[in-house]
């Protein structure tokens, strides 16, 4: 019997521009079976990088993943290696988030002055606008979506024991039973076991509990397909 092949998801989704392999990947999928997407987000300055994110990804299990290609370049370099990529449709102004015929982007345009965005303070706020609008675009066609920066090494699964009720067979821990029905999860720089065990909203013996007063890291940041993460 012939292997049944999922239908081909639109080349346009909403302002998302899907190549081939990010087609086939969303035909097969429904936001409602579909616990998470593994997303990430670069130029195409940083292929190096999504090919070490992906390796890792690969290697730990985690599926679906897609990235999000910032300029052509990277959406180009993507489609050539079989990379599941979304680019932001032509015409799309991320500043003022208007379809506009005579709408100019030089991130998507790949036409900044530096190709390795930070060094342009214009083109890198600019790529900022883009990364938001992957988010708002994934989120409001339904999809959770595990953003995590290209310098993130994924070592194993397991994500979903800390966010997530989605996936039936593996429920949160206890210490996450609350944080996995956040709109939101967001990273911070501080590690320390101790003071998270502690497990009181104020953190001895300093007052600052779970989190405040601690540095937000945006390399790992969760969005759930809710109100209340738009």
């Amino acid at each position: 019997t012939a292997a049944v092949t999922a239908p081909l998801a639109p080349e346009i989704l909403g302002n998302l521009r899907l190549n081939e392999p990010a087609r086939r990947l969303f035909g097969s999928l429904r936001p409602a079976t579909t616990p998470v997407i593994h997303f990430t987000f670069g130029s195409g300055a940083m292929l190096d990088f999504l090919r070490n994110w992906l390796h890792y990804v690969r290697r730990a299990g985690l599926e679906p993943a897609v990235a999000g290609a910032a300029d052509a370049q990277m959406l180009a370099a993507c489609s050539k290696e079989g990379i599941a990529a979304l680019g932001i449709v032509e015409g799309l102004d991320v500043w003022t988030y208007e379809r506009s015929a005579a709408a100019k982007t030089v991130v998507q345009e790949g036409a900044a002055e530096w190709k390795y965005y930070r060094h342009h303070k214009s083109s890198f706020l600019e790529l900022g606008l883009v990364k938001a609008a992957f988010l708002w675009e994934l989120v409001s066609l339904g999809y959770d979506v595990l953003i995590s920066d290209l310098d993130v090494v994924w070592l194993s699964a397991g994500w979903e024991r800390w966010m997530t009720y989605r996936v039936p067979h593996s429920p949160p821990l206890r210490e996450a039973e609350l944080i996995a029905m956040a709109d939101v999860l967001v990273s911070t720089d501080e590690l320390d076991e101790e003071y998270d065990a502690f497990g009181r909203y104020e953190r001895w013996p300093h007052g600052a509990g779970w989190g405040r007063r601690t540095d937000l890291n945006t390399g790992v940041v969760l969005f759930r397909a809710t109100n209340g993460s738009k």
